[in-house]
């Protein structure tokens, strides 16, 4: 995500009274209570002991006589047991189907491991990858209040941002716990484990996506590519491989985005400067340089972490540029948003069921890129998408794969932030941006981004954040906003 404007008054948030619970049992959602311009839950109740209905069980006078013929005794657990249907048993498996987070693909379209249609709609959420090493917030609001107010907004998934440094290093974090005492003294890989736990209980799936090498916040500068001189392409895999041996048997760790916007660093998207910094999707004029070929790193390392754990989605962003064989001509996007070369050169996975493409888009507020002019329209920005990766919605069956929009969000401090009809405005983007999705009910998305501070330095505030400061609180503009894609198939 690049660096966001910022401008003006934030606008009235929606207060929410978050529950505390992070114990073994989460407390049923509240009811909720309109005031004026807010709305706030209730503190929840404990629950209430029921008294059975059920009349007392006779009891009756041992049989006398002659005891029968004695022989092979049953089992006791036939004996005390009765009999059970295939009733029971498919309820019991259909149960325990539903426990089960994992995801699978059938062209475009996720599906859910008892064969329903899903859309991913999910939120950004940062902080393991810098110190203290855990999700921001953890500081003022329990775990799980923190979860409950996302499932209750209406998104099914959460991206969490990680570093390579954070696995390599795996500190025990004391601090930024204060609303979380019990994870005090864990190791950060640990409080990734109870993450996915709490997260599962709310039905949240889980997308782990590798923000950057070094530890530090925003996207990795140093290089556009998947690893630095620090951090090595060998470490950036063994990294995931850990990660999914570690996850392995939690279904709501469901995908793996392997790398955050690969991209250029520097200097004008030239052809030197593409061939000699990358990254590169497949050959370049019939060679390929392995090196900087994302396209080929990408592919071996999802197959390597099919291996463990054949559920994963294996998350494969874009890049920012791409050289067309055929035409000659250079295609530029955003960082990490350009899919063109699929069509050349797609990703093949040994379970072609686990792919997943992957785009970011933002507005002319993130970046005024020469698609934002005067003479915007729907129509033009729709051929816009449509040319960089809508097209695969489309495409021929062995092209095709899901699509997954990592990182979209917008200012949540005016109203032009999400309306507006001057074509050069923020709100003209996003509301063009939700018809287009809306119109592709398959495609994915992740908002960015549910912290209040940051991306680029701590205690700068981020104006595209969903919660408030205190993480007690959610801007309603936003979530209005988002309500025509919130009401798509949660699975």
């Amino acid at each position: 995500m690049r660096r966001i404007a910022q401008a003006g008054a934030t606008l009235a948030a929606v207060p929410l009274l978050l529950g505390t619970v992070l114990g073994l049992r989460a407390q049923m959602p509240s009811p909720v209570r309109h005031a004026e311009h807010a709305f706030r839950v209730a503190v929840p109740q404990k629950h209430r002991s029921v008294r059975s209905t059920r009349p007392p069980v006779r009891s009756h006078p041992a049989p006398t006589g002659t005891p029968p013929a004695t022989g092979t005794p049953l089992p006791a657990s036939i004996v005390s047991q009765p009999p059970e249907g295939p009733a029971a048993g498919s309820a019991r498996a259909l149960r325990a189907l539903h426990r089960d987070l994992w995801l699978h693909a059938q062209g475009t379209q996720l599906y859910t491991a008892w064969g329903t249609k899903v859309t991913l709609k999910a939120v950004n959420w940062y902080g393991f990858e810098y110190a203290p090493f855990v999700p921001a917030g953890l500081d003022r609001a329990p775990l799980d209040s923190i979860l409950r107010t996302i499932h209750r907004l209406g998104f099914n998934a959460l991206r969490i941002m990680y570093a390579d440094a954070t696995v390599r290093a795996n500190p025990v974090v004391t601090t930024g716990l204060d609303a979380n005492p019990r994870l005090r003294g864990m190791h950060a890989l640990q409080i990734m484990g109870v993450l996915l736990k709490r997260a599962h209980r709310f039905r949240l799936r889980v997308i782990l996506c590798n923000s950057r090498s070094e530890a530090g916040m925003g996207p990795e500068y140093s290089t556009g590519l998947w690893y630095t001189a620090q951090y090595p392409e060998s470490v950036w895999e063994a990294d995931w491989l850990e990660l999914a041996h570690l996850f392995r048997h939690d279904s709501a760790f469901v995908g793996a985005d392997l790398r955050n916007e690969p991209h250029l660093t520097s200097g004008h998207p030239t052809i030197q400067n593409y061939v000699n910094q990358g990254p590169l999707w497949g050959a370049y004029q019939g060679t390929y340089y392995y090196s900087r070929d994302w396209h080929y790193a990408a592919q071996t390392l999802g197959n390597r972490l099919l291996a463990v754990n054949p559920h994963l989605l294996i998350v494969v962003e874009g890049v920012q540029m791409y050289f067309n064989p055929y035409t000659g001509k250079f295609t530029g996007g955003l960082w990490g948003s350009n899919l063109v070369g699929v069509q050349f050169d797609p990703i093949t996975l040994d379970r072609p069921g686990q792919l997943v493409y992957s785009v970011h888009e933002y507005g002319p507020q993130m970046y005024l890129a020469h698609w934002f002019n005067s003479s915007t329209t729907f129509a033009s920005l729709m051929r816009h998408w449509t040319k960089h990766w809508g097209y695969l919605l489309t495409a021929p069956p062995w092209m095709q794969a899901p699509i997954f929009v990592g990182e979209f969000g917008t200012c949540n401090n005016y109203y032009s932030c999400t309306v507006s009809r001057n074509p050069l405005k923020q709100g003209f983007w996003f509301t063009a941006f939700v018809r287009y999705m809306r119109a592709h009910p398959q495609v994915g998305w992740a908002y960015w981004a549910l912290n209040p501070m940051g991306p680029f330095k701590p205690n700068v505030p981020n104006y595209y954040a969903l919660m408030t400061p205190d993480w007690r609180h959610y801007h309603r503009s936003l979530v209005t906003a988002l309500q025509p894609l919130l009401r798509e198939p949660s699975g």
